[in-house]
Order: structure tokens, then sequence, then C-alpha cells
């Protein structure tokens, strides 16, 4: 059997959100320190500051699931992708919608800087942008994993109850509440030939043989 590569493809994707959220943060720690000097006119500089808060919250959860990739199930870890990614889409939208606004599109920022600004926004929010998209794929992949491992130990499980080879099958199964219930014993006759209860037809059969015999 084919060894699963879904954990292997689950960890890669999951350093790969950690980094591009790590990158991201970098750039817009240095344009929050652009609204933070005391020669800018920063306005609302919480909001510029919302997008680094999404990041970390992101890089903090990867490395939480990452630690416990082997102690939590794997739909557990989805549903903690799905808060990492609302909170990383919500928070650096709303920042980027901020400063695009107040800063960037009125052409403010080119008195007290000469471009760089405009490029750390735009690099530091599309690093936020691949590394939401990338916790999607994560989530996605949690959330299959999940599937295909229930699959799995149903089939096991099928295996267990219903073996196909050196047994005898089943004679008359019926429902019984939640469970299937054989009606014919494993033991009786009707269900196998090599019974360990002999009918009385074959006790009488080997008494009557018996007492042919003289001594």
């Amino acid at each position: 059997m084919a060894a699963n590569p879904f954990p292997y493809l689950i960890l890669i994707a999951r350093l790969c959100a950690g980094v591009l959220a790590g990158v991201g943060l970098a750039f817009y720690t240095l344009v929050l320190i652009k609204v933070l000097d005391y020669r800018f006119p920063g306005q609302d500089t919480f909001l510029t500051a919302l997008p680094l808060i999404g990041a970390s919250y992101s890089i903090a959860w990867n490395i939480l699931a990452l630690s416990t990739i082997l102690l939590v199930a794997p739909i557990w870890h989805s549903i903690g992708d799905a808060i990492a990614l609302a909170v990383l889409l919500s928070l650096g939208a709303v920042g980027l919608y901020h400063d695009s606004f107040t800063y960037l599109r009125n052409g403010m920022y080119l008195q007290y800087d000469n471009g760089s600004w405009f490029f750390q926004e735009v690099f530091g929010s599309v690093m936020l942008l691949l590394s939401a998209i990338t916790q999607f794929i994560v989530m996605i992949m949690c959330i299959v994993k999940h599937k295909k491992s229930k699959r799995i130990v149903r089939a096991q499980e099928a295996e267990v109850l219903y073996p196909q080879d050196g047994f005898v099958q089943p004679a008359d199964m019926r429902k019984s509440g939640e469970f299937m219930v054989d009606c014919k014993s494993v033991v009786s006759f009707e269900s196998d030939v090599v019974s360990l209860a002999q009918p009385d037809s074959v006790k009488r059969g080997s008494g009557d043989r018996g007492s042919g015999y003289s001594v």
C-alpha cells in the first residue's frame, strides 16, 4: 500500500502559510513604523496595525497546529484554519482599505516617503493574501484527510465483521435496533456444515452403528 501523502502535504502547506504571513508581517511592520513617526500626521493608527494582528494570529495558529499535528484530529485543525483565515482576511482587508484611502490614493505618503511605502504596502498585502490562500488549501486538505480516515476505519471494521476468506458468512442477517444480528448461530447446523451441534439424526445413526458391534 502506498504511503499517504496528505500529512506531508499539509505540513508543507502549513509551513508556507506561516512563512508568507511572517513576510507580510515584516512589510506591514515597516509601514507601521512610518505611520508612528512623530513627523507624520497619522490617522487611526490602530487600523494600520490590524494586518499585523492578523498575520501574528496566523503565525501563532500554524505553530500550534504543527506542534499538535499528531495529537489533534484533522477536523479540529480545519476549524482552527477557518478561524485563522477569517481573521487574516478581515483584519488585512480593513487595514489595507484604511491605508489606501488615507495615505496612498491622495499621495499623502509621498510627502514623507520616497515611494517605498507604496511597495511595502502592496508586497505586504500580497504576502498576506497568499498566506490566506495557502491557509484555505490547508483547511480543505484537513477536511479531505478526515473523511479519508473515516472511510479507511469503516472499511477495516467491515473486514473484521464480515471476513471473506476462511470463514462462514452470516446465514440470516436481520436488523435489531441499531445492530445487525445473525439469527442463525455460527454453531447451527443450518449455518455451517461443520457444526459443533450435531442433529438428532446423526446422533441416532452413530448410536445404531455402535450397537452393531459385539465384544
